[in-house]
């Protein structure tokens, strides 16, 4: 018995015991393709990482964490190798996501090293292998190339960010190799995302233009420039604006199915892209981002140069980060109207009020405002009722506001009265404000009693402020008898802190206000005792089912 082998459980195995041999209805299981891509699936790379399978969600993961893919990479090819019934649905899995095309182009048998450079800024202090194919790629390697290229769906190409003790490059002209040898056809044919970080627009067109494919639905292309000392900001402008609208005439008829489309061009003009493409893309965009956010060099993007994005008929989210200049308030700003237009961010910069008040959109939905400086309550207020009047269909807001420069002030602000014009909105469901401890912002319970007055279909409310000053925050048990009373459909509640005072507990109703209100739990940042969860659940929100951290013993998620 000692020397029979011992499985994972510890306890030995007989050699002829039936529970050795795989039944017949593990080998049916084991035989059938469904089952195995239902297995496989998990290592696929955001299942196996435990993250929101979503392109911006993957790149951002990616950029931090992509040493800690290596285990489901070697998993994935040991149980190609393991047996046949694995090989086909490991495989796919295994080259469904690439983070460079360099590991498909090792499949090409006359691929060798011509050097081993230092990488330099590119890739960080690291070394680079260089290498090199012939001119003429045998057609009998490319089925090698193309026997694995069908499996990739999507390409993350973020060599910048993603620091290796190695990295690989092939020349310019191996490129140009296997682009003669692809012909007409794209490298990728099932291609779905593609994120491209573009640093040599002279060589990497002809590769972008290769990977462009038709099944592609999501298009995130990254302009890293990198300046001269000897070269003028108008030169390096000039170097690009070819290229990108090169590119950019190819995209409706190589990707005709593109619905998510975004530039970042950093310190580029924008305009080299958004002019271009005002006036050439795919009729199934519904997505645009554009991104500039130039450092070393000055580009003034006049607010009138939004108005090519009035050409977009079809565009139903659109997120800007843009250097925007302000303007006079004499200045009169054409309205851009987009009325396809349902989701819009905008991130901050000295202009925003500009684009906030040019665009409208009477179908827009959900509004994203992001590091918004506030100075004057009056100002802010004003704003507020441009959104009114500009998104009368508006659903959800999340506003950052941030400053530096408030002063000192004689009272503080409070939060419904800042907001106070979006009050005229009964149809909204989620709001989040969030701000910095600089602004003088309060938070009481007749903040939180008007609130949800004026929205009885809010379904998330978030007032998360950063401030380390608690005494400006104090929502306590009217707040939530409000909420509970006013609002039946809220189910996400998040606040800093909960102020339990006597003559709140000796006010409380005898009965829950709605027995079947459907909020589960009360978040709090600073936790809430046992005996006042108790106290909510018995009298306020009777459905609550919450668990204590296990650290303190407090509620908080």
């Amino acid at each position: 018995m000692s020397g029979a082998p011992v499985d994972p459980s510890g306890f030995p195995q007989l050699s002829n015991d039936r529970r050795a041999l795989p039944s017949a209805s593990t080998l049916s299981a084991l035989s059938n393709s469904d089952i195995l891509d239902a297995i496989f699936v998990y290592f696929d790379y955001a299942p196996f990482h435990g993250i929101e399978e979503t392109p911006n969600t993957v790149a951002i993961h990616i950029v931090r964490n992509y040493r800690h893919d290596a285990t489901r990479i070697k998993t994935l090819a040991h149980s190609a190798r393991t047996c046949k019934a694995f090989r086909e649905p490991a495989l796919r899995v295994l080259w469904r996501q690439l983070h460079d095309v360099f590991p498909l182009l090792r499949l090409l048998p006359s691929l060798y090293q011509k050097a081993n450079v230092p990488s330099g800024r590119r890739y960080g202090p690291n070394t680079l292998d260089i290498y090199h194919l012939p001119d003429e790629v045998p057609q009998s390697e490319c089925y090698r190339l193309l026997q694995y290229a069908p499996y990739v769906r999507r390409l993350y190409a973020l060599s910048l960010d993603i620091r290796l003790s190695k990295h690989a490059e092939i020349t310019e002209e191996g490129w140009m190799s296997v682009i003669r040898a692809l012909g007409d056809q794209p490298l990728f044919p099932n291609l779905q995302t593609l994120y491209w970080l573009l640093e040599r627009p002279t060589a990497e067109m002809p590769q972008i233009k290769a990977l462009l494919s038709p099944s592609i639905k999501v298009l995130k292309l990254s302009c890293h420039v990198e300046l001269e000392t000897e070269q003028r900001p108008v030169e390096i402008q000039e170097a690009w604006k070819p290229h990108l609208q090169q590119l950019i005439e190819a995209l409706p008829e190589r990707v005709p199915e593109l619905v998510d489309l975004a530039f970042y061009t950093k310190d580029l003009d924008a305009r080299l892209v958004l002019d271009p493409l005002s006036l050439s893309y795919p009729a199934s965009l519904r997505t645009l981002a554009l991104s500039s956010s130039p450092q070393r060099t000055r580009i003034s993007f006049g607010p009138r140069s939004l108005l090519p994005l009035m050409r977009f008929a079809t565009i139903q989210s659109l997120r800007l980060a843009l250097p925007i200049a302000d303007v006079a308030i004499d200045d009169r700003m054409p309205e851009i109207r987009l009325d396809n237009l349902t989701e819009l961010c905008i991130v901050y910069h000295r202009g925003y009020r500009c684009a906030l008040d040019a665009i409208s959109s009477s179908n827009l939905r959900e509004l994203k405002v992001s590091d918004v400086q506030c100075f004057i309550p009056s100002s802010f207020q004003s704003t507020c009722a441009t959104w009114v009047r500009s998104f009368p269909q508006l659903e959800s807001i999340n506003c950052e506001l941030a400053s530096v420069h408030v002063g000192r002030v004689a009272s503080r602000w409070p939060v419904s009265t800042l907001f106070q014009p979006l009050l005229a909105l009964p149809r909204m469901r989620k709001v989040c404000i969030t701000f910095t401890s600089w602004i003088p912002i309060e938070i009481t319970d007749h903040d939180l009693i008007t609130f949800a007055q004026a929205w009885p279909s809010i379904e998330q409310l978030h007032l998360a402020p950063t401030a380390v000053d608690l005494s400006r925050l104090q929502t306590g048990l009217p707040s939530l008898i409000a909420l509970a009373t006013h609002c039946p459909h809220l189910s996400d509640l998040r606040m800093v802190q909960l102020v339990i005072r006597e003559d709140d507990i000796a006010n409380l109703p005898p009965e829950p206000p709605n027995p079947l209100h459907a909020l589960r739990t009360v978040k709090l940042n600073f936790g809430m005792k046992p005996a006042t969860y108790r106290l909510i659940r018995d009298t306020i929100f009777p459905n609550l089912d919450q668990k204590p951290d296990a650290r303190d013993g407090l509620y908080r998620d």
